[in-house]
């Protein structure tokens, strides 16, 4: 079973080549739900998807592939990167993955908002800059060298 930045990692893979601009992803188990906006014709273009455990797996092991071939470093603006460094977040704390989006703003920014469950049942609302998903991103980083 893949970890919650794992399995959002492989989702925004997939995400970047629909164009996604905004998005909120609804978690229920083994099932994300996700409703983007993006960025390829025709204008307001909504998409819905629902990725199952296997399909997640499927898009990782590909999105590995693929890494292994290239010696370019991914941008840490990635969606993709974006979205494992939110779930890896959730996977520190320990908690039960509920909700992403990223249609929030902090004035001019863009903010993301994740909502989790901890083991005790604490339900978790949190709101994160650009800034501070960077400094997780960062953090990971530094953790894998």
């Amino acid at each position: 079973m893949l970890t919650y930045g794992q399995a959002l990692r492989a989702i925004g893979q997939d995400l970047e080549s629909h164009g996604a601009l905004t998005y909120e992803i609804n978690v229920n188990q083994a099932e994300y739900r996700v409703q983007c906006d993006c960025d390829l014709p025709p204008p307001d273009n909504l998409l819905s998807f629902c990725y199952t455990s296997k399909i997640i797996e499927q898009i990782n092991f590909m999105g590995k592939l693929k890494r292994a071939g290239t010696s370019s470093i991914n941008s840490s603006e990635a969606l993709s990167n974006t979205l494992r460094s939110l779930g890896s977040y959730v996977d520190s704390e320990n908690g039960a993955l509920r909700r992403v989006s990223n249609y929030e703003t902090q004035g001019p920014e863009i903010a993301y908002r994740i909502e989790f469950a901890l083991a005790n049942g604490h339900r978790v609302e949190k709101t994160l800059s650009e800034q501070a998903v960077d400094e997780i991103t960062n953090s990971l980083r530094q953790a894998r060298k």
